[in-house]
């Protein structure tokens, strides 16, 4: 049994390390920029701002993604437009198969989180694509090399039997209870080079 202090604790080692990167970049190019070199400074400049700006991006998706939404139902447009731009600047083609309408906050909150264990499978890029039929939502990943470890598998099922949690893995577990407070339900198809979520809610 996780306790509640527990799942904070690692939910927010987890966000400190994937914050930490960007936010060290912009630390490092502002020691580079106080070079007298006018090169080093101009890459210096772009670093920052290129590292700022990367910043900025992960904490709004975060928000999103680890907080609440605000309202208990929430459109698939300003979905859309989170994913979007999270991944605007990775190694992930975005195909959005997916018409206007109003969806749980909770199954939004685990579509959002599927797109951080997306881009953890697809190191070396891809096509994500995102479908919708009726009370299905299907996220298709498509791509060489994509990694899913059995330990992700059991995890996303919510079984936590043969793993311990750690600030690693605890946002895959995460998404694992938004599936769960949507009650909805998760099917995964694995195959060499494509992994599928089908979430029927």
């Amino acid at each position: 049994m996780v306790t509640t202090i527990k799942l904070l604790e690692l939910m927010s080692a987890r966000m400190f390390h994937d914050l930490a990167g960007p936010i060290g970049a912009v630390n490092n190019s502002i020691e580079f920029f106080e070079e007298d070199d006018p090169i080093i400074k101009e890459k210096a400049l772009q670093l920052m701002k290129s590292s700022a700006h990367e910043s900025i991006l992960r904490l709004k998706f975060f928000r999103q993604a680890y907080g609440p939404l605000g309202d208990e139902e929430v459109y698939f447009s300003n979905i859309f437009a989170l994913i979007n731009e999270y991944l605007q600047n990775g190694k992930l083609q975005l195909q959005w198969n997916i018409s206007e309408g109003l969806i749980s906050c909770y199954v939004a909150k685990a579509i959002l989180n599927f797109m951080i264990i997306s881009l953890n499978a697809m190191i070396q890029g891809g096509t994500l694509l995102a479908e919708q039929h009726e009370n299905t939502i299907t996220i298709t990943l498509r791509g060489i090399n994509i990694i899913f470890t059995e330990e992700t598998k059991l995890l996303l099922e919510g079984n936590l039997k043969y793993t311990a949690l750690s600030s690693a893995n605890i946002q895959t577990y995460y998404t694992y209870l938004m599936i769960k407070e949507a009650k909805a339900k998760l099917s995964i198809n694995k195959s060499a080079n494509e992994l599928q979520f089908i979430i029927t809610y």
